[in-house]
């Protein structure tokens, strides 16, 4: 993960990136963390909401993550926290409704990024990090595939008599295993809507852990194919071995002998043809 310190008007080193990719994941985290906080005020039920709420303490933790990060690779710490505003990522990350609007700074620090790089930019540098970016991206998919489909399913299932998903973690347990195409049975939807939502959350989850068993495949295989092709180039590289003069007097001497014996041999037969 590069990182990237970035001077404001004042010139002080205040502003942190944690490289482009990852970046553009806090971005879209923020995203939906702030969406989250609008779902909540819609009339669902308690237990959707206790999904989202589930959720949200991931993010959370995310979010501390983030901040602890950029705390220690800041040059001035205390720029960072004061100027550069990593006070509002701090109170952002702490799980309580009023302060999670702080996390709207994060948003436009990430936009500010977008910016600045342009279009063609920021295809470059996706480009530099594309194993990076693509599992970061596929890790967003999979938590706000697995809200939905917990939200989806509980709707579906809400009212039925025989139905067994019916409170936040049943829906979450049940979209997990599904999604990593595990699927115990013990949880399963027994309505046609809900068995809608379990299709579409299987093929998604084929899709995301194919793109996860590719990625640690280049990760691990990736490093020993390296050495290899380097190894070759070194040899091929590497100069002719020189031969000892002692070795070349001592070939010297055994082809001679093997001429002459040759010789012999063509005599004694051009004597018996005669």
């Amino acid at each position: 993960m590069g990182t990237r310190v970035t001077e404001d008007r004042s010139g002080s080193r205040n502003q942190v990136e944690l490289g482009f990719s990852w970046e553009i994941f806090i971005l879209l985290l923020s995203i939906l963390s702030i969406a989250n906080l609008v779902f909540v005020l819609l009339p669902i039920s308690d237990a959707s909401k206790q999904v989202i709420f589930v959720v949200d303490g991931v993010l959370t933790l995310v979010f501390l993550a983030d901040f602890a990060r950029r705390m220690q690779v800041a040059p001035s710490k205390r720029g960072y926290f004061l100027h550069g505003l990593g006070y509002l990522d701090l109170l952002g990350s702490i799980p309580v409704p009023g302060l999670r609007l702080a996390r709207l700074f994060r948003i436009v620090r990430a936009i500010r990024m977008v910016k600045r790089y342009g279009l063609a930019g920021m295809a470059k540098r996706f480009g530099e990090g594309k194993a990076e970016g693509s599992i970061l991206i596929v890790i967003f998919i999979a938590i706000l595939v697995l809200e939905l489909s917990s939200i989806f399913v509980l709707h579906a299932e809400h009212g039925a008599p025989d139905a067994n998903i019916k409170s936040a973690s049943d829906a979450l347990w049940w979209s997990y295993v599904t999604i990593t195409t595990v699927g115990y049975g013990d949880l399963f939807p027994v309505t046609n809507e809900g068995r809608v939502v379990g299709v579409l959350l299987m093929t998604i989850g084929v899709g995301i852990f194919s793109t996860f068993a590719g990625f640690l495949a280049n990760t691990f295989l990736a490093p020993r194919k390296r050495r290899e092709v380097a190894r070759e180039a070194i040899v091929s590289a590497a100069p002719p071995k020189m031969v000892p003069a002692a070795e070349l007097e001592a070939l010297r001497k055994l082809v001679e002998e093997q001429v002459r014996a040759t010789s012999e041999l063509q005599s004694r037969l051009a004597d018996l043809g005669r």
